[in-house]
């Protein structure tokens, strides 16, 4: 049946599309929350790195920049497909509020979103399964899965109460009960999937994270080379470096340590690893930026 000036459907009845334009930014600025999404991802991925390595993440002491900047090149195809998938349900959602309008959709509308309904529980079941085939998904799939039934449920539900609305006029109490406990069951839907979604991303950080490592680790003659100068000796030991000692009354640096590979600068420090770091002897040097060394820097190979 047609809908009245007094029945017309808009996007802030709807949980999912007010809950991500309203009641999100409302709650939460929208930079504030991407912001806090890449800081987490960027330290998930250090944390996960630094562990395949040898050393625990607090010794990088990497800045709040250093995390942020970890983690834009490592979610370009993340983010790229949630805005697309944004884009595709606010195109769907405007389309389906214009069928609504017509006589026979919410009759079929209302069949299907039966029928979808028991498919929302059975997505984490889904994952869980998969996880039992090949337990790395787990960390991805369970997560994703819990979150998109989350999200299905609570738009199912509401297109379910959205045809029962056009066909019998709600009751003023029963209205203004509704509209006193929405803003509710919207912040609780948002906690809950952005709970799930700092769930996803701790586990694809983890993914990365160690593919990184790994990536380091079997190329290490990728990185480029490193010298390191110093005035005083070092007492540098591990597996592949060597040291030169020098005389002289007028020489500047009297040691020079070689066979090092360089990591990373993070902290006004230098992170090296020997080029025969091995799973077995996981070594990461850790040299203080200092007037009294000088490094020096040499392509890869």
């Amino acid at each position: 049946m047609p809908i009245g000036a007094r029945d017309r459907i808009t996007d802030q009845d709807s949980p999912v599309s007010g809950l991500s334009l309203r009641t999100i930014a409302e709650a939460v600025p929208p930079v504030s929350m991407a912001t806090a999404l890449l800081f987490y991802f960027g330290w998930a991925r250090s944390d996960v790195q630094a562990r395949a390595l040898g050393i625990n993440e607090s010794v990088l002491r990497m800045s709040v920049t250093d995390y942020l900047l970890r983690s834009i090149s490592s979610l370009y195809l993340p983010l790229v497909t949630c805005i697309s998938v944004a884009l595709i349900c606010i195109a769907v959602q405007y389309r389906f509020r214009r069928l609504l309008a017509t006589p026979a959709f919410p009759r079929v509308c209302r069949r299907v979103a039966v029928a979808l309904g028991g498919t929302a529980p059975a997505l984490p079941v889904l994952a869980l399964w998969l996880e039992r085939i090949h337990p790395p998904l787990r960390s991805l799939l369970v997560p994703l899965a819990c979150a998109i039934a989350v999200l299905m449920a609570a738009y199912l539900g509401w297109i379910l109460r959205t045809i029962a609305a056009l066909r019998i006029r709600q009751l003023p109490e029963r209205a203004a009960h509704d509209a006193a406990y929405r803003p509710t069951t919207k912040l609780l839907i948002g906690l809950l999937v952005g709970l799930l979604i700092f769930w996803e991303l701790s586990g694809y950080a983890a993914v990365v994270g160690r593919g990184l490592a790994r990536q380091i680790t079997d190329n290490l003659r990728a990185l480029p080379a490193v010298i390191v100068y110093s005035q005083t000796d070092l007492l540098i030991s591990a597996p592949g470096v060597t040291v030169d000692a020098y005389q002289g009354e007028h020489l500047a640096y009297r040691y020079a340590y070689g066979g090092l590979r360089f990591l990373q600068y993070s902290g006004e420090t230098y992170y090296l690893l020997p080029e025969n770091w091995t799973q077995d002897h996981k070594v990461v040097i850790v040299i203080r930026d200092s007037p009294e060394l000088r490094i020096e820097f040499h392509g890869t190979g």
